[in-house]
């Protein structure tokens, strides 16, 4: 008799979690953190500028959104003008580029079923050329000991 009990008790305890829970996973909330931005195997931060390597023709980003129920619906990545979107919470995308793209501003979002989601991650490619252009200036202006270019705020 007391074994009946014990195991009735158990069922209706097993069920209300069961219900619980599912009832937990019915709202709807999206993610709270910005999209996460892998570019030569290391995470980018909002507004860093990142060396392109002017060797290749292309470079990988892995754009990532965790979190939210459901997860995003679609991932969506911007680099000079051009737009990939792809219906899923992380991908790969895959950026070609020449050596006269001096700079390439990106900037990787997603949707959420909610419409709340507005986080997004931007960046900067660079291909470094005026970096180069700045260090042959310093290095001239040293070796001949004068200013080769002045700049003034006036």
């Amino acid at each position: 008799m007391h074994l009946n009990v014990f195991s009735a008790v158990a069922t209706v305890f097993l069920m209300s979690s069961v219900a619980v829970s599912s009832a937990a996973d019915a709202t709807l909330y999206p993610p709270d953190q910005p999209p996460v931005v892998v570019v030569y195997n290391k995470t980018v931060t909002e507004g860093q500028t990142v060396q392109l390597d002017t060797s290749r023709r292309s470079v990988a980003i892995q754009c990532t959104v965790e979190g939210g129920n459901p997860r995003v619906s679609d991932i969506t990545l911007t680099c000079g003008g051009s737009t990939f979107t792809i219906n899923r919470y992380s991908e790969l995308f895959n950026l070609p580029y020449t050596s006269s793209d001096h700079r390439i501003s990106c900037t990787c979002s997603a949707n959420h079923v909610t419409g709340l989601y507005k986080k997004t991650t931007s960046f900067v490619f660079s291909t470094g050329h005026t970096a180069v252009i700045w260090n042959v200036l310093l290095l001239t202006s040293l070796l001949l000991g004068r200013t080769v270019l002045s700049l003034s705020s006036d």
